[in-house]
């Protein structure tokens, strides 16, 4: 795959190029390691380092293009940005067509049940018979390849090209992590998605967001990606603060809730070692269930899912069956049985 810079870098705002823009690019990069002859290296700043300084790697490795935040001295063409991330967002969803905007994509964001949820949806939409990958902080899955995750949401480029490889696989739905970090760093631009999932809202990563105003803040910024009247907001209305978002979605709501009133609630749950029982309240009618996925997170996880499912106008018998038929997350509340008289459980929680 290789498209000309020109073509690229066309009609995108907030740059300048300095530089010779009729050369074919193979790929972007923004780790200097990753680099192969023909590709553009983005020069992207991290936490601890400046990307700039990892420009003569990435010319050694064989780049053809840079990407910076300002002008710099090079044999080779240089893009500057007013938002390199912005920017390197904007690259990998052209190189790649725009996978994102191509498949229906279903965001999950929150503080806890994120990864839970995004497998318990693909669950959902394979059993409806609908082919899916996903991207959570477990695994990238894109049905041909499965990769081990390196970070909750992939970096924009890797996003593109995952959803690129899941697209490419026959894929007509993507789930995908979504965390507080990726919606600041625009990992997730160039995505038309069509049902985001607002799970639970409690303190964490407040060494990147200082407060817990701002936390909020960055949580709703996932909001505005869903307006329109063809976009769905399911909200957890055991979460005040996500709840209060329905007053401002400009887009389709869809409530769910294990302890108080909603579109979809769960209730007359028993929590056993074995299994969770509950009755699964629906606008399309009721059930009685029994899963192997347990704890009281886990009803919230369930009923969530089961929302989303019923915003994609998935049929409730699909949905059920797959809820039932879902096993342990690997690392989430995972119990392990080797026959010991005890419970073993394999669990990561913030908290």
């Amino acid at each position: 795959m290789k498209i000309q810079l020109k073509e690229l870098i066309k009609s995108l705002k907030g740059i300048q190029l300095i530089g010779n823009d009729d050369i074919p690019i193979s790929g972007i990069e923004y780790d200097s390691r990753r680099i192969k002859p023909g590709m553009l290296f983005a020069a992207i700043n991290g936490y601890k380092m400046d990307g700039k300084s990892f420009i003569p790697d990435a010319v050694s490795n064989g780049a053809v293009a840079i990407l910076t935040d300002r002008p710099i001295n090079s044999d080779l063409p240089v893009i500057v940005a007013d938002s390199p991330r912005q920017t390197m967002a904007d690259l990998a969803a052209r190189f790649y067509d725009y996978p994102g905007e191509k498949m229906n994509i279903i965001g999950v964001t929150g503080t806890n049940g994120k990864s839970t949820s995004v497998y318990l949806i693909k669950k959902i939409l394979e059993t409806a018979g609908q082919k899916t990958g996903m991207l959570n902080s477990l695994t990238y899955d894109t049905t041909d390849k499965v990769y081990k995750a390196e970070r909750t949401t992939p970096e924009s480029v890797d996003v593109q090209k995952f959803l690129y490889e899941m697209k490419q696989a026959g894929c007509k739905y993507g789930v995908v992590e979504v965390s507080s970090h990726a919606l600041v760093l625009n990992r997730v631009e160039n995505i038309g998605f069509k049902v985001g999932l607002f799970t639970t809202f409690s303190r964490d990563h407040l060494d990147f967001h200082h407060t817990m105003e701002e936390y909020l803040a960055v949580k709703k910024l996932f909001l505005k990606k869903l307006e329109g009247k063809y976009k769905c907001a399911v909200i957890n209305n055991d979460a005040p603060e996500f709840a209060a978002f329905a007053d401002d979605a400009k887009c389709p709501v869809v409530t769910y809730s294990t302890t108080g009133t909603a579109d979809v609630m769960i209730r007359s749950a028993a929590l056993l070692a074995e299994a969770s029982t509950f009755e699964l309240m629906t606008p399309r009618g009721n059930r009685k269930m029994s899963v192997k996925l347990l704890g009281r997170y886990n009803l919230s996880n369930m009923a969530g899912a089961a929302a989303v499912g019923l915003a994609l106008q998935i049929d409730l018998e699909k949905i059920v069956q797959a809820l039932e038929a879902a096993k342990p997350v690997p690392g989430r509340f995972h119990p392990v049985n080797m026959g010991q008289p005890f419970t073993v459980l394999v669990d990561y929680a913030h908290t």
